[in-house]
């Protein structure tokens, strides 16, 4: 299956990993992370669908995790995560976003269509105002 790695791994790109691979794998096969890395945002033990994109998030100047503390303007659109096409693996890099949030995202999303904005994400079971600010500026919808 074809993985693509982004964001602070040593070397990012699209690889070919077995079927059953982990995050961990994807990270692997990108030569590790950089020295920057913010691990603690990743679940490297999640399982890996073809296709999917792994965001390997950075640590900024002063300790904070890129994303946590700022706002749209400084966050690249092609690191950020789409909200309408992310599998499990995906959604749970998003800060706050664990295995059952991940899953009620996506069952909300093939239940009720597609998220046209972070407030949509209100209607999904679990999450709540504080969320939504938490993830919006590290979400897209196209």
């Amino acid at each position: 299956m074809s993985i693509h790695v982004a964001g602070a791994a040593e070397r990012p790109g699209v690889y070919l990993l077995p079927h059953g691979s982990i995050v961990q794998d994807a990270l692997d096969a990108a030569g590790g992370p950089t020295s920057s890395a913010d691990l603690d945002r990743i679940n490297l033990a999640a399982d890996l669908e073809d296709g999917q994109r792994v965001y390997v998030p950075q640590m900024t100047a002063s300790g904070t995790s890129t994303g946590e503390e700022t706002h749209t303007s400084e966050i690249d659109p092609e690191l950020m995560i789409n909200i309408n096409t992310a599998g499990a693996a995906e959604l749970e890099l998003l800060p706050g976003i664990g295995p059952s949030l991940a899953k009620e995202i996506m069952d909300h999303r093939s239940a009720n269509g597609l998220f046209n904005t972070a407030d949509d994400l209100l209607a999904v079971s679990g999450i709540g105002p504080a969320k939504v600010e938490q993830i919006r500026d590290l979400i897209t919808f196209h």
